[in-house]
């Protein structure tokens, strides 16, 4: 994809196009799939911001209907007017998002405020199908999108939040096979010194656990689905125990291992 030149360039055809507005990557890579990962605490005037681009899934050049992914995985808190704002968008236009949107997948973060944002659809009554997941891959899966996408909108996240290059070398480096390495490992991988790395992390709003579970999760779904290994073979290529495995996809999707796979199949 590429940048649109500006807001009302985007509207017009979306097709193709990402844009930042706000604290908020809105995309679009087709005429029946777009979305948006969203971060930090937006006020009401940047909820503003997010939600002016969403105008173009009523652009000419997009389908009748339209499959939605938004990620809020990065979304700190819920600031009170901003959520205002939002559900009044919301209200005003939910008779043409229910004819819109075919169906919409959320991604969230685990805990407390993953919990916030599942809840916020329901309330304006009657909606578009959506469910939401804990994993990006998975989104995009869901959505019969190209995972190789979820990447490539990372990227573009990555560069408008200004999260560092020690931590997208590390995601590709965790992407490419090595989910058993441990912190000092990766870091001399990196070239760099295990505090420097972890210092990026912090400054990123993450870790390396956190980072590490992310590809462990990542990779093992991709083997569930495009290998017949048995579930204790998929563990130990992402370097942890069956019953590890079992509980991450728990936690994760509500099913275990073998239950995912099934239903992705």
């Amino acid at each position: 994809m590429e940048p649109a030149a500006s807001l009302a360039a985007f509207v017009q055809d979306p097709i193709g196009r990402y844009l930042v507005a706000g604290t908020s990557v809105v995309w679009c890579v087709s005429s029946t799939l777009g979305g948006a990962t969203t971060w930090g605490a937006p006020d009401a005037e940047t909820a503003r911001q997010i939600l002016a681009p969403y105008a173009a899934l009523w652009s000419p050049s997009m389908a009748e209907e339209v499959d939605v992914l938004l990620d809020g995985r990065r979304i700190e808190r819920i600031d009170p007017d901003a959520l205002g704002v939002l559900l009044a968008w919301l209200g005003e236009r939910r008779a043409a998002t229910v004819r819109k949107v075919r169906q919409q997948v959320g991604v969230i973060a685990e805990g407390l405020m993953g919990i916030t944002l599942s809840g916020i659809l329901p309330t304006v009554g009657e909606t578009h199908p959506f469910r939401v997941v804990t994993d990006l891959h998975e989104a995009h899966r869901r959505l019969g999108g190209d995972p190789a996408l979820a990447d490539e909108i990372e990227c573009y996240v990555d560069q408008a939040i200004g999260t560092s290059i020690e931590v997208r070398r590390l995601r590709d480096l965790l992407r490419g096979q090595h989910v058993s390495i441990g912190v000092d490992d990766a870091a001399r991988a990196l070239n760099l010194s295990t505090r420097s790395l972890q210092r990026a992390l912090n400054g990123a709003g993450t870790s390396f656990q956190r980072e590490l579970r992310d590809a462990r999760f990542a990779e093992a779904s991709s083997l569930l689905v495009a290998t017949s290994d048995k579930v204790a073979t998929v563990a130990a290529r992402v370097g942890i125990t069956e019953s590890a495995l079992t509980q991450m996809f728990r936690d994760r999707t509500g099913k275990t291992p073998a239950e995912f796979r099934a239903a992705q199949r």
